[in-house]
């Protein structure tokens, strides 16, 4: 993977220099960078990618990532804010922004960015979950175990959510609901693990 990143780093260089007006080849030469640690080298493309255009959302998250990996906090969240108070943000870049903000532990910011995709179009299975998911590590148990199930009923036929589901339950030390939960999951996909491992540590644990 570390050669296949080079490779496109050295790539989206040479189209950057070919094509000083593409803001998609500083933006994907960013991401590059970023990807392989390079965080202060990744800001140059990034900046560069948002000055040639504005409108073009997705650098404004990879910048984010990288201020927010370089502890510059207030840039990060600058950055950030500005996909989600943009009101022409498509579900497929505040779906990236929501994930980032989850993985930052901006766990509010990354609630309203999935409230306003489930807003805007027709729920999807991943929406309902992450933003469960969420709500569980603000520690808004209802609304989490809603959100879940939810996701539970779009898509009987993934395993994730009847996880998650497992892990609300054992965290409200409901183990037998939790263990139901993580069985379902496997009978979904029997080699879910997530599923394997938390069902094997309440029986463990809790139901021995």
């Amino acid at each position: 993977e570390e050669g296949n990143l080079q490779e496109a780093e050295r790539g989206f260089k040479e189209l950057s220099l070919l094509s000083p007006k593409y803001a998609g080849a500083f933006y994907l030469l960013g991401v590059c960078m970023s990807r392989r640690g390079e965080y202060e080298e990744a800001l140059d493309p990034l900046q560069k990618a948002i000055a040639l255009l504005p409108q073009f959302l997705d650098p404004y998250v990879e910048l984010g990532r990288v201020q927010k990996e370089l502890g510059r906090e207030e840039e990060a969240e600058k950055s950030f804010l500005t996909v989600l108070d943009n009101p022409k943000a498509s579900p497929r870049v505040l779906r990236m922004l929501a994930y980032r903000l989850m993985e930052a532990g901006w766990i509010e910011e990354s609630i309203a960015a999935y409230t306003q995709i489930l807003h805007g179009e027709e729920p999807v299975y991943g929406d309902w979950n992450n933003r469960g998911v969420a709500y569980r590590r603000q520690g808004d148990e209802k609304q989490a175990r809603k959100d879940i199930v939810q996701a539970s009923e779009l898509d009987s036929n993934r395993p994730e959510a009847f996880s998650n589901l497992g892990r609300i339950y054992v965290e409200s030390k409901s183990y037998d609901l939790g263990v139901s939960s993580f069985l379902k999951a496997l009978e979904v996909d029997p080699g879910f693990l997530p599923a394997l491992l938390n069902a094997a540590v309440v029986y463990g644990e809790y139901l021995d």
